[in-house]
């Protein structure tokens, strides 16, 4: 599902979501109600990783507080909590107390227990910050003991060495070193330094023994604390409340506004759905199997009804002029563009759409005559007095140019002509059959044609229209078109029209048809 589907449909449908969320407001505000009064404990608490010295700590980072609020409020911690407190209490029941939030823009940490019982909450903050500081202190233990056993480990492979190498120096001073028992009558003879006898033995050992001073040194001091150790501290400990405050259930209340906008956004979504009516363009487009153009600009109409074609207003010129465009480049099957502007149903403005497409097509240059085949409502005939008769009555004549144009009615645009599609005078209506003689009449005398055929399925001469004609123009009621009869009229069109320009009218206008 589209997010446009969903938007437009709490759009149509923005009662019903408003009501649900009312609805779920209401809710909340029923089940929040009054709530018991319950006593604090705050205790303050300074965040900051292990170091050397709590002098040389420094400042931390909002992520190792994050990561040490985690470790506050997890699972973990509440049930060791929860053992140290007793009284029937378990990691949940302790959780439900705990808050623990971060002072803005500082390393300072707020811890809070709210209990019925003023001690119970004090002791609950203070056995927290005490098993933090233990879990803490452990840590630091463990990671100094891990490392003091590496140390004592490298120490005895360190005296191995300088034992082997003791060994060996010995060895090569053997033969050197007068035997056991033996006396020097005289002089003895002179014994030679070690440096001279095993000199890179004596440089191994030195070497050796430096590093085992230096592994030594650091043992000792670990061993006297002056690595790593905690750098947190306590700069509040856990205060006994004297007064009691009243609990907020604002959770509730927004989850009751929460629910109910979801229940709200999935109802729309569902009516959408269900609905006859089309939501939008789109489901329009998906229905047709045709890309709307776009939907025409909203305006009003001067109280001079013929204003809806000698004059087009500003802001809907550009949607107009695109839409000429596209009709214009379609292939032509006549000497002139011959265009039918239809709508879906009655009312939806074809009479405007027509009128305004004649406008832009003969201010471009173009010799435009229109066609008012609207069965149902002959508007265009009503405003510019049409003669009593129409092109029927021509339907079966010879050519005659002098004839032809005696039923054309001029307008203020000089290209511009209105002709009837059918004989007022006797109430004939234009049959099926003499919709291609009357097109090859007006062939020869215009550039385009715009035929104004009233709703689609309204006759059988405005589907013959459609039929022969270059293009089809559809109007479409924005918000109120059947899916039904969409999905009918589109089947009809893609038998007999390729070439078809959707466009989305106004929900509402002054006597826009």
């Amino acid at each position: 599902m589209e997010l446009s589907f969903v938007v437009s449909a709490v759009k149509r449908y923005w009662w019903l979501a408003s009501a649900c969320l009312l609805a779920g407001a209401a809710v909340g505000v029923f089940l929040r109600g009054d709530s018991d009064s319950v006593y604090e404990s705050t205790s303050l608490l300074y965040i900051a990783p292990p170091s050397v010295s709590p002098a040389t700590a420094g400042t931390s980072n909002d992520r190792y507080v994050a990561g040490q609020i985690l470790v506050l409020t997890s699972e973990r911690a509440a049930a060791a909590v929860a053992q140290s407190v007793g009284e029937g209490a378990t990691a949940a029941s302790i959780l439900s107390t705990l808050s623990v939030v971060q002072v803005q823009a500082t390393d300072m940490v707020s811890l809070t227990v709210a209990t019925a019982d003023a001690q119970r909450s004090q002791v609950i903050a203070g056995v927290y910050v005490q098993q933090y500081f233990s879990d803490l202190q452990t840590q630091v233990d463990s990671t100094r003991n891990s490392s003091l056993a590496g140390i004592d480990a490298k120490l005895t492979a360190l005296q191995e060495q300088l034992t082997a190498i003791d060994a060996a120096i010995a060895a090569a001073m053997a033969p050197y070193n007068p035997s056991p028992g033996t006396v020097c009558t005289t002089t003895c003879p002179p014994i030679p330094p070690i440096e001279q006898v095993v000199p890179d033995l004596v440089s191994q050992k030195q070497t050796v023994l430096a590093q085992y001073q230096n592994v030594s040194a650091t043992k000792t001091s670990l061993e006297l604390g002056s690595q790593v150790r905690v750098s947190s501290q306590i700069v509040q400990p856990a205060t006994l409340p004297n007064s009691p405050v009243a609990s907020s259930n604002r959770k509730v209340l927004v989850l009751g506004v929460l629910g109910g906008g979801v229940l709200g956004l999935v109802l729309a979504v569902v009516a959408a759905r269900l609905s006859r009516k089309v939501l939008d363009n789109e489901e329009a487009s998906e229905i047709l199997e045709v890309t709307l153009v776009g939907s025409v600009p909203s305006y009003r109409i001067s109280s001079d009804r013929r204003a809806v074609i000698e004059y087009l207003p500003a802001n809907a010129t550009p949607f107009i002029d695109h839409l000429r465009v596209r009709a214009d480049a379609i292939d032509r099957r006549h000497h002139a563009l011959v265009v039918v502007v239809t709508g879906t149903d009655v009312a939806v403005g074809t009479t405007s759409l027509a009128g305004a497409l004649a406008n832009r097509f003969a201010l471009n240059g173009s010799e435009v005559v229109v066609v008012d085949a609207d069965p149902l409502h002959q508007e265009l005939s009503a405003l510019f007095d049409l003669q009593p008769v129409g092109l029927p009555a021509y339907g079966g004549a010879p050519e005659r140019a002098n004839d032809m144009s005696t039923l054309l009615r001029p307008t203020r645009v000089p290209t511009l002509h209105i002709v009837s599609a059918s004989d007022m005078m006797e109430g004939g209506v234009l049959r099926r059959e003499a919709v291609p003689k009357l097109l090859a009449r007006l062939d020869p005398i215009a550039d385009v044609v715009i035929v104004d055929g009233g709703p689609f399925l309204g006759a059988a001469s405005t589907v013959q229209f459609a039929h022969i004609a270059d293009a089809v123009v559809l109007a479409i009621p924005t918000g109120r078109q059947q899916k039904q009869a969409l999905a009918l009229i589109g089947r009809e069109l893609r038998e007999l029209q390729p070439n078809v320009l959707a466009v989305a009218t106004p929900r509402t206008s002054i006597r826009r048809r």
